[in-house]
């Protein structure tokens, strides 16, 4: 029963450090305990983790976000800042942060220095950054609808076709979205902030 339960927290923590890079599987509610599990009980209490992490993905800071505020932060920094720095600004998990620079860096956007020294630089000017060069780079699209896979009734026209008509809306949703991110770069984003900011 311990090692079924441990690999139940291994999945789940793989499950929402997937998602977000920033679950604890330790933050389970407390009424959760092991002595009272069976394999079933952890099965649906499993499921349950995985459609509330759909219900509250808006809860969370999106990856795109993550990189953007990253970007603006090291050009406002002008150094090499580590990963735990660049977090405590976003408040998020340095996990997370190393992720999605992890994406930049391939795409020659920041450089990465490994050690207890190292950290991240911006190689490359503000407006020669556009929104849509960073959604690139992070291969992942913004806009995503969680539909019912399960208990379709296949023998129905509207209930067989709707989830591919929605994969298609999204996916051309999504270009228009990257094209217009496209006209955006960090500099008008760094323009667009001083002039919103509500302290200045």
């Amino acid at each position: 029963m311990y090692e079924f339960l441990t690999d139940v927290k291994n999945e789940l923590n793989n499950c929402f450090k997937k998602e977000f890079g920033v679950w604890d599987f330790e933050v389970l509610p407390t009424f959760i305990s092991f002595e009272t599990f069976n394999e079933q009980v952890v099965k649906n209490v499993l499921e349950c983790l995985r459609q509330t992490k759909r219900k509250k993905i808006g809860e969370f800071m999106s990856e795109f976000v993550v990189a953007m505020h990253s970007l603006l932060y090291l050009d406002e920094q002008d150094k090499r800042c580590s990963s735990a720095l660049i977090a405590e600004s976003l408040a998020v998990q340095s996990s997370l942060v190393r992720k999605v620079l992890g994406c930049l860096e391939r795409h020659h956007v920041v450089t990465c220095q490994k050690g207890k020294l190292g950290g991240y630089t911006l190689i490359k000017n503000l407006e020669d950054i556009t929104l849509g060069d960073i959604q690139d780079s992070l291969d992942k699209p913004l806009l995503t609808v969680y539909k019912n896979e399960r208990g379709i009734d296949m023998d129905n026209q509207l209930s067989r076709t709707m989830n591919p008509y929605v994969d298609l809306l999204c996916g051309e949703l999504n270009e228009e979205i990257v094209k217009y991110l496209r006209t955006i770069t960090l500099e008008d984003v760094k323009n667009k902030i001083s002039e919103i900011d509500p302290m200045r």
